[in-house]
């Protein structure tokens, strides 16, 4: 019995000797912040004002009064109305809107006949619960408008779904992508938020990082990004060729935003874990680096339901950006020039870490050589 005892005894002082993960930190911590901040983040499990686009040839006093009327439901926000063809693919693009609606040529003159006419919504299926309400909701006020001019004879509106970039409706499209590219950055993350701990507990802090530019210090993730990046690519090449993955863009594209992707985790994880005197202490800080890009970044739940602060606070998390890449590239298959905006974005988010490191390096080294001054005096 005294041996169970002192095993448990010693696991606790283990706990709170600052050489280990504190875990009974951590448990509080994760508890705490799951519970009030992701309750107030999803609010709702819905999509209130669902953002969708509308396209209408036709331009009439009808298409105007129909758009009106999606627009006013509760669960429908009409982002932009074109009155030209436009790609589809171009304004789904970033998750700006969750789908297309179109209206085409003819529409007010075929109400006005008692004639059937037809719409045509165009979802983006990358995550299938987003447009939920929307569709159901624009049914409702298709039908509905429609009504008065169907009264006497079977015409009225027909409302036809496009569910777009996933055709087979497999979990590969879905899940299985966004598994494997929150996993994977699982691992990445705790190695690097194990790397300036490990460098203190070594001497290399004082001994190598201390003596050198902050720019050696951000290379040290140079190494961890590009293996990530050749893993996930295996495994996409793989995916593609004998899983089913629609992997409709170029790989050319994609693995810039890997290596970026990547290259970013490093730098928070060297932010996070800054002033971490051994491993341990670096790896309690994963719940701050991996897992709210994958809650938040639409990977387990339409990006809809958050409210917009919180859809631009989701973007303070690397993994956020890469669900970004992952749906416009892989699912949507965007062009280069299409893709220039979010990788504009990406770059700029990147250099504000790099910064924020090189502050953090900067005033390390200040404070150091003070420290060795006062010592030779």
């Amino acid at each position: 019995m005294s041996e169970i005892l002192n095993s448990i005894v010693s696991e606790v002082q283990a706990m709170r000797s600052g050489k280990f993960i504190p875990y009974h930190k951590m448990a509080a911590a994760v508890a705490l912040i799951v519970t009030v901040i992701f309750s107030v983040i999803f609010s709702h499990s819905t999509v209130f004002e669902g953002k969708i686009s509308v396209i209408d040839l036709d331009g009439s006093k009808a298409s105007v009064h129909f758009i009106r009327a999606l627009d006013a439901s509760s669960y429908i926000h009409v982002q932009e109305v074109f009155r030209y063809p436009l790609e589809r693919d171009f304004i789904l693009r970033h998750d700006r809107v969750l789908g297309v609606l179109y209206i085409p040529d003819g529409f007010e003159e075929a109400l006005k006949r008692s004639q059937s006419t037809g719409i045509k919504y165009f979802a983006d299926y990358l995550n299938e619960a987003q447009n939920a309400e929307v569709i159901e909701n624009k049914n409702s006020v298709a039908a509905v408008f429609g009504a008065p001019e169907a009264a006497a004879t079977s015409a009225g509106i027909r409302a036809e779904i496009r569910r777009l970039y996933n055709p087979t409706f497999t979990a590969t499209n879905g899940t299985l992508s966004a598994f494997l590219l929150f996993f994977s950055s699982l691992y990445l993350g705790l190695t690097v938020l194990m790397v300036p701990g490990r460098l203190r507990l070594t001497g290399a802090w004082e001994r190598e990082v201390m003596m050198q530019s902050p720019l050696a210090l951000l290379a040290r993730a140079i190494p961890y990004a590009l293996f990530y990046t050749a893993a996930i690519c295996v495994m996409i090449a793989l995916l593609t060729t004998f899983g089913q993955l629609r992997f409709a863009g170029n790989i050319l594209l994609y693995v810039p935003a890997l290596f970026l992707y990547a290259l970013s985790i490093g730098w928070m994880g060297f932010i996070y874990a800054f002033k971490a005197t051994n491993p341990g202490q670096g790896v309690e800080l994963m719940i701050f680096l991996i897992p709210p890009g994958f809650i938040l970044g639409g990977a387990t739940m339409a990006t809809g339901v958050l409210s917009h602060e919180a859809w631009l606070f989701s973007h303070c998390f690397p993994l956020t950006w890469l669900y970004h890449f992952q749906r416009d590239l892989v699912g949507r298959g965007l062009s280069a020039d299409q893709m220039l905006t979010l990788y504009g974005a990406l770059l700029i988010y990147l250099s504000i870490l790099g910064l924020l490191l090189t502050l953090r390096f900067a005033r390390e080294r200040r404070r150091t050589r003070l420290e060795l001054a006062v010592k030779l005096l």
